[in-house]
Formats: C-alpha cells, sequence, structure tokens
C-alpha cells in the first residue's frame, strides 16, 4: 500500500524533531542561492570529478547520509551520479513551503514513476499546508538552522531508461526519490556559502 508523503514526513519528525514550531513566515527565495543551489544539482549528477565541485562544496562543508557518520563529498557524487535533478528550491529560514514546491514540481514529471509521484500529491490545500508545516518541522530537525540561514532542497532519482531498454518499466515499487538537504549562510552581498549536506530517501531518515 502507498504511503503518503505527508504521512512519511510526519513521522520523520516524530524521530528528529524534539520541539516542532508553527510558522506563517512565507519563504524568500533569493535568486543567487537558487542559482547556487541549482549548480550544485547539475555537479553532484554528472561525473563525480571532485574538482568541479570544490568552489561551491568546499572541502569542510559537513557531508552525511541520515542517521549516519561524516562522509566525503566524493561518496555522495558517486551517489548522485547519473541521476535527474526532479527538484531543486532554495528558502531563506525559517519559513518553507518545500512539499507544495515539491508536489508542483513533480505532478507533471516524467522522470518519476505514476505511483511515486502519487505520494507528494496533497488532497487539497489543508493537506498541502499540513505537509509544508511538517516538512519544515523535518527540515530543521535534521539541519538546525537559524533565522538567517538558508536551507535547500534537491530531489534526486534515477536516470529514465532510453526507450527501448530492456530496464524500461522495471524500476523497483519500493525505490524512493533521495533527498539532499543543504544549509548555507550569507557572506555577502549576493555570496552564499554551503557549509552542511544531509541526504539520504526517506527510509534512510527513519532509521
Amino acid at each position: 500500500m502507498t504511503v503518503r508523503y505527508w504521512q512519511i514526513i510526519g513521522f520523520i519528525c516524530v524521530l528528529l524533531v524534539a520541539r516542532g514550531r508553527g510558522q506563517t513566515t512565507q519563504p524568500t527565495s533569493p535568486t543567487s542561492w537558487n542559482e547556487i543551489i541549482s549548480k550544485v544539482g547539475e555537479l553532484l549528477i554528472a561525473d563525480p570529478t571532485p574538482s568541479s565541485i570544490t568552489d561551491l562544496v568546499p572541502d569542510d562543508v559537513q557531508i552525511r547520509q541520515f542517521g549516519g557518520e561524516a562522509e566525503s563529498r566524493y561518496r555522495l557524487q558517486q551517489k548522485a551520479s547519473g541521476m535527474v535533478v526532479v527538484s531543486a528550491h532554495g528558502y531563506a529560514w525559517p519559513g518553507v513551503t518545500f512539499a507544495s514546491d515539491l508536489a508542483t514540481d513533480l505532478r507533471d514529471s516524467e522522470s518519476l514513476p505514476q505511483n511515486i509521484r502519487k505520494q507528494f500529491m496533497p488532497r487539497d490545500d489543508a493537506d498541502a499546508a499540513r505537509a509544508n508545516s511538517v516538512a519544515e518541522q523535518w527540515i530543521g530537525g535534521v539541519l538546525h538552522p537559524t533565522n538567517g540561514q538558508y536551507v535547500a532542497v534537491l530531489v534526486l532519482w534515477d536516470h529514465p531508461p532510453q526507450p527501448g531498454s530492456l530496464l524500461l518499466g522495471s524500476t523497483p515499487e519500493n525505490k524512493q526519490p533521495i533527498f539532499v538537504l543543504l544549509k548555507g549562510q550569507k557572506t555577502g552581498e549576493d555570496q552564499f556559502r554551503i557549509v552542511q549536506i544531509t541526504y539520504g530517501d526517506s527510509r534512510q531518515a527513519l532509521n
């Protein structure tokens, strides 16, 4: 049975967030921060050559999988290489519309199978508002951003097989998108520095 997206994230919040807080502030998405996030996504899914991403994700950036130990940037690149970016959004903290933005991105996406897309589709406005609130708590519990910092979420999926491929339609039903959560801070006029990356699928976040 397909588990609805907001229910998955809700359970994650129970495990990761000791105290939630309601926010009605609308997100601010600085163009330059979003441009950085889009570029990071492009570089992550490319061939994992360490030098290509060093300027945006320097060696001292804290990188780990959900619930895991610190690991190298190169390992993250290896995981993401060959995937496709299906969603990429940056926000000024606090206040995010991650669930709504993701639903919009995935609604017409041909990269993900229909059963996966349905997990992320809110039933109505109340469902979307609840999902946004819970997603904000989840992101806050993972990245622990402070007011004035910036967060972003990349969602990656395996690149769709080429037409005629024997692998077409063979995606396992239990496969989930990869979430890459990033935290950054402003260092100057239209300049930002990424300081933390945490990634994995929802099942890893529950462990």
